[in-house]
């Protein structure tokens, strides 16, 4: 027998709410069954409390979970559920020098437990939610037939005034379900909702080499070759936190466009090693204590060039992970590569990944001209290609646009 999918009728019956303790354990329970990685529930479970209560990317309402509920149950059975991350953004408007401060969120864990699957719970769930995180003003009016009610609080006993959730320059959400199926998730009844752009879904896949010390010999990676770079420890990162930052505000500021433009501020507590820090939570393999988070080199004309990665997050993919790079040329990679090969060896990994870069661009080229590094660039997969996605909030014809698509933004 053909299941009907819901009318917007009958989406009317349902409303989204922060979820309780029993509902984020629906949640994960849900969850699990896709994205477990061979480990029990409570371990997957305690992954999200843990970020939800203690890590600085998620505790003090930064990461919440919410869910589509019945109206006349907001505290009983969930139909979908997603994670909701809210980081700082900065931005710039076309008629000023001026970087604002702002706020974005990331959506993550976007599922459906497996008895609803199938009847847009899920998309319905996401159309509601662009309202919690958008300001008003910008929005278009909710369909009548979604008969949409304000939030609730945790407790789900008394209604929210306006402005519970810190509204937003926009919102981001990886795709590993195509290029479509998000943007159907609207804001109204026709305006797209996470679209998802093949400019900004690039990846780089190249082979990973045995490490080698000065004299070319084939090393463990305890002599790796020296070299201009130097290891980024965890304690470096609040400092480099803060000088990416700096660095991505002077470059918005010396942006020209004739529309908005934004991205997510590499400050945000926590977010920018979020892969690095969590990965291990999940995996079966275990970095070293003294597992460095990066190389950075100091320029001759005072620069940076910053290099962030991990090879321990399975979630992603089973790869040495470059996370994000800042003012690499191709003239550092050939070194570089040799610090990545250091890391890979120690993680197991024969492959490398990195996102974000220009297909056309230099740097892609240079890599690909590399002997022995089977390099190949393009557009990521629909499935499992963590396709970023892209909602944005300010005024429709403003047409904002995020611009930075590195992994570092992944959740």
């Amino acid at each position: 027998m053909t299941k009907t999918l819901p009318s917007l009728a009958d989406f009317a019956q349902y409303t989204i709410v922060p979820a309780s303790d029993d509902q984020i354990r629906q949640h994960a329970k849900a969850a699990h069954v896709h994205w477990s990685h061979g480990r029990s529930l409570e371990e997957f479970l305690g992954a999200t409390m843990r970020e939800h209560t203690r890590e600085s990317w998620g505790k003090d309402g930064l990461h919440e979970v919410w869910v589509l509920v019945r109206k006349d149950d907001p505290q009983g059975e969930i139909y979908s559920g997603c994670e909701v991350y809210r980081r700082n953004a900065l931005i710039k408007r076309p008629d000023s020098d001026q970087v604002e401060d702002g706020i974005m969120y990331g959506i993550a864990s976007v599922v459906t437990p497996i008895p609803h699957l199938k009847r847009g719970y899920a998309t319905h769930m996401l159309r509601l939610l662009h309202y919690q995180m958008a300001d008003p003003k910008h929005m278009p009016p909710q369909p009548s037939a979604w008969a949409a009610v304000p939030p609730y609080t945790r407790d789900a006993t008394t209604e929210l005034e306006p402005g519970v959730m810190p509204k937003a320059i926009g919102s981001i959400l990886w795709s590993d379900v195509g290029f479509e199926f998000y943007e159907k998730a609207t804001v109204g009844a026709k305006r797209p909702g996470w679209v998802v752009r093949p400019e900004q879904n690039i990846e780089l896949v190249w082979k990973c080499l045995p490490p080698v010390t000065s004299s070319g010999a084939a090393s463990s990676g305890s002599n790796e070759m020296d070299s201009a770079w130097e290891w980024i420890a965890e304690t470096d990162i609040p400092e480099v936190s803060q000088y990416l930052s700096e660095q991505a505000r002077a470059q918005l500021s010396a942006t020209r466009t004739d529309h908005t433009v934004y991205q997510c501020d590499p400050a945000s507590p926590g977010v920018l090693t979020w892969l690095t820090v969590r990965g291990p939570w999940l995996s079966r393999r275990k970095p070293p204590a003294d597992e460095p988070f990066g190389v950075q080199m100091k320029n001759p004309d005072g620069s940076r060039t910053i290099v962030l990665f991990t090879g321990y997050n399975d979630h992603v993919g089973p790869r040495l992970l470059v996370t994000c790079t800042h003012n690499l040329s191709p003239e550092h990679l050939e070194s570089l590569l040799g610090k990545l090969d250091v890391i890979a060896h120690r993680a197991g990994r024969d492959q490398g990944w990195i996102w974000g870069l220009p297909l056309d661009g230099p740097l892609v080229k240079a890599w690909k001209a590399l002997s022995g590094r089977e390099t190949s660039a393009g557009l990521r997969s629909e499935i499992k290609g963590h396709l970023i996605g892209v909602a944005w909030y300010g005024a429709e014809e403003d047409a904002g646009e995020f611009v930075d698509w590195q992994m570092w933004d992944w959740c």
